[in-house]
């Protein structure tokens, strides 16, 4: 992501969007490798990031300050007629 891009989205046009990172990142309790997806989830001070579950152990990362430098945006999904949340955004066909 370039700086102008960042700087000319808001954060509610941001807030779940899904990224992926291009270095390790870590918080306070662990550094998850690159290539993790995250979901943004607020813009201040950078990026403030939510990783997806672990299809393991379901544990999920919250990681704040991120740069912009440090993760690359994802295509936007395709849309799910069976998803729950597609519907409850009101993205479902009329």
């Amino acid at each position: 992501m370039d700086k102008k891009w960042y700087e000319t989205h808001t954060e509610k046009v941001l807030k779940g969007k899904k990224c992926v990172s291009l270095y390790p990142l870590k918080n306070g309790w662990c550094t998850l490798p690159e290539g993790t997806v995250y979901t943004i989830t607020r813009k201040y001070q950078g990026l403030n990031l939510t990783s997806d579950k672990c299809p393991h152990c379901g544990a999920q990362q919250h990681i704040s300050r991120v740069s912009y430098r440090d993760i690359q945006m994802l295509p936007k999904q395709p849309f799910d007629i069976n998803s729950d949340s597609a519907v409850e955004r009101g993205e479902a066909p009329k």
